[in-house]
């Protein structure tokens, strides 16, 4: 399973590298926990979207308050076809679980390929999040 997941994350980072989008593009974007906090605190419109790029099954153990759950094959990473759910949002801010999150990085790769002008990343993830001790939301229980 390890091996697959493995394989889908290179064929997708090749997919964002054939549109010269690189993985310096996203770092370049990156945000540290406390640069994240002032962004999220000073969105008092509500037009800063977090998106969790982790497996539904991680995102609902647990994620970043108001975060959304979204994944690579749900964004095409073809120019201007954007998902009109995230067209509200000036800013976008990806995470996934931990620096070493390639699904996490190509996912932002994928959206700044798309023509979402305002990418950023957080690339402590939920892990830096969680271990600073900050709150955590859960989905409720059914």
């Amino acid at each position: 399973m390890k091996l697959h997941l493995a394989i889908l994350a290179t064929v997708l980072l090749f997919t964002a590298c054939t549109q010269n989008i690189s993985d310096t593009d996203v770092d370049n974007a990156a945000l540290t926990l406390s640069q994240l906090r002032k962004v999220t605190a000073a969105d008092t419109k509500g037009t800063t979207l977090l998106i969790d790029a982790r497996t539904p099954g991680e995102y609902s153990a647990g994620h970043i308050p108001g975060a959304a759950n979204l994944s690579v094959a749900q964004v095409s990473g073809v120019e201007g076809a954007t998902d009109p759910r995230l067209l509200r949002y000036k800013t976008l801010i990806v995470y996934g679980n931990d620096p070493a999150s390639i699904t996490a990085k190509s996912l932002g790769k994928r959206l700044i390929a798309t023509g979402y002008k305002d990418v950023r990343f957080f690339p402590e993830g939920f892990a830096g999040w969680q271990s600073a001790g900050l709150p955590i939301e859960k989905p409720p229980a059914r």
